[in-house]
């Protein structure tokens, strides 16, 4: 007898929310959704293999989208992807997150994927309502008859992975030493029986190199077997291309940004940030946004006018020169002695742009991808600085209008004097003006004011209710 299909073991991890997922296949049935799991069913709900691939007929996707709400109490909807006709919804409950925030650890999420048909870049290469009509009941749950699991764990492994993984090994070997020359058959519908015939001979040789050495042909295969391949193919990659153009409108990433006096803990938040959010966000990026890693080639300009300008005004032009050898690097402890220059209000100028090269440089790929991007620092920095164009209201507030606002920033502050004790870099004094600077955020849209001197997981559990209003509404 052929060995059951085990998943990759780098994936397969024990459920916290296995409850959740029994319960959300009673609610579809509840509600008379037609479904199947099309593969990577064998230990669910007690373990789950990367997402959860749900299959459901055409017209009935909003239903199961619906259903997730009320399969069981305390879990809630963190994320939600539309793409190439997937609909990816990350599901999570309020206490896995308060237990992940507490601990420092990623919070675990079920990832599941709605499908209404199978198909590769516009391409159907198994017939839904038939897979649909041949679904098995097993352990509670509606999941794929073996043809069929194993045609779409072949199409997947060549066409989406190019990968043929141990556990997609396990059931190509099952369906051809049990089926023999039906295996694969439900693709002859739309592939035609000779690509599938090449595709059996392979697959029960083991050699997963020339297996996908076959993805071309399959490809050709789905294209021509149809009148409409073609044109299908088509369409998908202009969609895609479309859906690419919008990303770029319109990012559907998140980007959290902080703000407050240096030893106020910007940087720890963020980092027990990217640690809970870390199975809900992809890619996460850490990106830096203060007065260093300048991307901007024009730092060594700015010196070279600012060494000139000093060495104009002053009799000792040597010492002017030595005292302004470089862009000035006014951090959160900058203390300046006297009224700025006016080369201090080209630095700032400088620093600004800086910003935006960096903005539009590293954190909108990301947010273009759809990821999460934590920004230690941002364009709030220069509310403090203590030059003329940050002081003045009308290019102070020109600066705010121009800059882009995050999804969630987190405006911190408190006691001046225990957060300037914790670095010791500046003056309590000046801990309290900065604070006082950035006050001007308060109210503004996204801007959640935090106290610096409540305990980690309290202000990581605010952005994250902040992040994801449905935490509140869950029941």
């Amino acid at each position: 007898m052929a060995s059951q299909p085990q998943p990759a073991a780098a994936s397969l991890r024990p459920s916290v929310h296995a409850a959740f997922l029994a319960a959300y296949f009673r609610e579809l049935d509840r509600r008379g959704v037609r479904y199947c799991i099309t593969r990577n069913f064998e230990r669910l709900p007690d373990e789950i293999d990367g997402d959860v691939d749900i299959l459901v007929r055409p017209g009935q996707r909003a239903r199961a989208e619906a259903a997730l709400d009320d399969a069981l109490p305390g879990h809630f909807v963190v994320r939600r992807v539309e793409r190439d006709g997937h609909l990816l919804v990350f599901i999570t409950s309020a206490e896995e997150l308060r237990s992940a925030t507490r601990e420092g650890r990623a919070a675990a999420v079920v990832e599941i994927d709605l499908v209404t048909q199978l198909a590769w870049s516009g391409l159907h290469y198994q017939n839904a309502i038939g897979v649909l009509s041949r679904a098995r009941e097993r352990a509670g749950s509606w999941v794929a008859h073996p043809a069929d699991e194993a045609a779409h764990v072949l199409c997947h492994a060549i066409l989406d992975k190019n990968q043929v993984k141990p556990g997609y090994r396990a059931v190509l070997e099952r369906a051809c030493q049990q089926l023999g020359d039906v295996a694969f058959e439900p693709l002859e519908r739309c592939a035609g029986a000779g690509i599938v015939a090449r595709l059996r001979e392979v697959s029960a040789s083991g050699d997963d190199a020339s297996l996908l050495a076959l993805r071309s042909d399959l490809i050709r295969a789905l294209i021509t077997r149809r009148p409409l391949g073609l044109l299908r193919f088509a369409a998908h990659h202009a969609s895609v291309a479309a859906r690419r153009v919008r990303a770029v409108l319109q990012p559907p990433g998140v980007l959290i940004a902080t703000a407050g006096p240096d030893g106020a803990g910007k940087s720890t938040l963020l980092a027990q940030l990217g640690s809970v959010l870390d199975e809900i966000y992809h890619p996460i990026r850490d990106q830096y946004m203060g007065w260093r890693d300048f991307v901007l080639p024009t730092k060594k300009l700015l010196g070279w006018l600012q060494r000139t300008l000093a060495a104009r005004k002053s009799p000792d032009a040597t010492a002017a020169a030595a005292a302004a050898s470089a862009v000035p690097e006014p951090e959160y402890s900058h203390e300046p002695e006297g009224p700025m220059s006016w080369t201090h209000n080209f630095s700032v100028l400088h620093y600004f742009a800086d910003l935006f090269a960096r903005y539009v440089l590293q954190i909108r790929p990301a947010l273009h991808r759809g990821g999460l991007v934590l920004c230690d620092r941002y364009f709030f920095d220069v509310l403090v600085q203590e030059v003329w164009i940050c002081e003045s209201p009308i290019p102070r507030a020109l600066l705010v209008a121009l800059t882009p606002r995050p999804t969630v920033t987190a405006l911190l502050s408190g006691d001046a004097e225990v957060i300037a004790a914790r670095k010791r870099e500046i003056s309590p004094e000046r801990t309290t003006d900065q604070m006082q600077s950035l006050s001007v955020l308060s109210g503004s849209k996204g801007v959640l004011a935090l106290d610096a001197l409540k305990p980690l997981d309290e202000n990581v559990e605010a952005v994250l209710k902040q992040l994801f209003p449905s935490w509140s509404e869950a029941r």
